[in-house]
């Protein structure tokens, strides 16, 4: 101990890809999965995939980051992408001002 503090010693560095995929999911939810956290490794993907990581799909604060770097049609396809995923699973979608007739006739076909 240095002046009554403890040095802690540093962390050895640590692999991501080996968490269980229970916790990967739980982790990201479905913004990051969204977002290409399956795009990093092959447990990601799977994480990516896993339906009830879709039951929920909360995409209403999307229209922020919309704005800045996703158009309308990108917005439609990547909610339409996480109904797919769901696996007829989904119990609760959220989304404002891109959602259209469409997408809900998408959501409940599925």
């Amino acid at each position: 101990m240095e002046g009554g503090v403890a040095v802690v010693p540093a962390a050895d560095a640590r692999d991501w890809s080996e968490l269980p995929l229970d916790v990967l999911c739980f982790l990201f939810g479905d913004k990051l999965v969204l977002m290409g956290a399956g795009l990093v490794c092959r447990s990601w993907l799977q994480a990516a995939k896993a339906p009830h990581v879709w039951r929920s799909v909360e995409m209403d604060d999307f229209s922020i980051i919309g704005r800045l770097f996703l158009t309308h049609d990108d917005l439609l396809a990547l909610a339409k992408t996480a109904v797919d995923r769901s696996g007829g699973r989904l119990e609760v979608f959220a989304g404002k001002q891109f959602v259209t007739t469409e997408l809900l006739l998408h959501i409940a076909e599925r």
